[in-house]
């Protein structure tokens, strides 16, 4: 049976740098030349002081050690020590010269620390998808904002949705951010017949030399028109000045009904979590063959107040998977009481045959305060993908004739040949 290609790269221990040159925190396995991969990528970093800007981001060795577009964080933290995510959605096609995919970090100045503390980074092979099954879309434009949302990155459908189809939709986007006064906001639209659905981040910068990038992901059922839209759209909330500017954005979206088996849920309303981890989201999955089951998990973090930390992670069976850093490292801190910021999780986890295992995606905050976490989505996926009836013929009547028969047909003397035509 055909399967979707999976690499995993995780970091399970803090990884941490002084040197003002990147310095490689893990690299995945080795990848094929010529092959096309999409890369997912969560981790958790942080740096050791509130007015220094610390640096991460993909570097691809298979091609001469190129930097993946855009996919470079820079980031000042609102206090020292506070967890945030990095966050990327992109893909690019492997070279000849060996390795794999890396992340690295590094400080602009020496007297610091650049830490990583926990990466899950998916590499996904998809060759073996229907081209209908999947889609993809980017914009490297850069542009500065208006205070209306523009479209980025946007995917249209050409007539071939099915109805009640559920897709899994990842968005991306990198911003420059040249103004520490006014929030940007980025949200993933879906529109079909005229209707749009949105999801919504929001976000302040600390730095005029930052350049954040965060992702968002829902899991949605289709109507069936079978011509539908899928974009991201940014604005900036300030209406003078200065202000933010897009550089990349992304669209990459999958048929969860093209695998072998799914379960998807989603939950517009905020939930107000506790100091102690709280299921935002929650579904079960028995595959039908063993092998990689894919967990996905998207929150907005909705903070209401600056500085104010979230956790967020996802437990295969009660168990914090990949590994168990995520229970007590941070995730976002917020720097603008507005601030919605997007956070996403992703592992994988062993399937096996006709066994049911319970996924949960979990928040938690540090204070009892009325806030928390809005537009939860939970997916998680078979790699094994649905295998394709086979045609069955049916019998056809035939006659056969042996070299020298001689085909006769006997009339009666009287007989009338007739043809009747309908």
């Amino acid at each position: 049976m055909a399967s979707l290609g999976i690499i995993q790269a995780t970091v399970s221990s803090t990884a941490s740098t002084n040197s003002t040159s990147f310095v490689e925190v893990v690299e995945s396995d080795a990848l094929e030349s010529g092959k096309t991969y999409y890369v997912i990528c969560q981790a958790l970093c942080k740096g050791d002081d509130a007015a220094q800007l610390f640096e991460w981001r993909l570097v691809d060795r298979t091609n001469s050690d190129s930097v993946i577009s855009n996919s470079t964080l820079i980031r000042e933290q609102n206090a020292s020590l506070e967890g945030q995510s990095y966050s990327y959605v992109g893909k690019f096609t492997a070279g000849s010269d060996g390795g794999g995919l890396a992340f690295e970090q590094r400080v602009q100045d020496g007297s610091y620390t650049a830490s990583t503390e926990f990466l899950s980074m998916l590499i996904f092979d998809i060759s073996n998808l229907s081209v209908n099954d999947w889609f993809y879309a980017s914009d490297r434009t850069p542009t500065t904002l208006t205070n209306s949302f523009v479209d980025f990155a946007s995917f249209s459908s050409t007539g071939n949705l099915t109805a009640s189809d559920t897709w899994l939709v990842f968005g991306w986007a990198s911003f420059d951010m040249n103004s520490v006064s006014y929030n940007t906001e980025m949200r993933w639209l879906y529109n079909e017949s005229g209707v749009d659905i949105t999801t919504l981040g929001s976000f302040e910068g600390e730095d005029l030399t930052e350049t954040l990038g965060f992702s968002i992901a829902r899991a949605i059922g289709v109507a069936g028109t079978g011509v539908a839209t899928w974009k991201i759209q940014a604005r900036d909330d300030s209406t003078s000045g200065v202000r933010n500017a897009h550089a990349e954005s992304t669209v990459f979206g999958l048929r969860m009904n093209a695998f072998e088996n799914f379960a998807t849920n989603y939950t517009a309303d905020s939930q107000t979590t506790s100091t102690a981890f709280v299921q935002l989201a929650t579904n079960n999955l028995t595959p039908d063959s063993s092998g990689d089951i894919v967990a996905i998990g998207y929150s907005g973090f909705d903070a209401a107040a600056t500085n104010r930390p979230g956790y967020s992670r996802i437990q295969v069976a009660g168990a914090t998977s990949p590994n168990t850093v995520p229970d007590t490292s941070a995730c976002a801190a917020s720097n603008d009481g507005s601030d919605i910021i997007p956070t996403l999780y992703i592992t994988k986890y062993d399937g096996v045959e006709d066994t049911e295992k319970t996924v949960d995606f979990d928040g938690r905050k540090t204070s009892p305060a009325n806030y928390g976490f809005i537009n939860s989505t939970l997916a998680q996926f078979s790699s094994k993908i649905m295998a394709v009836a086979p045609i069955v013929f049916s019998d056809v009547a035939s006659e056969t004739y042996n070299s020298g028969d001689a085909a006769s047909e006997s009339f009666n003397s009287g007989d009338v040949a007739s043809e009747v035509n309908p």
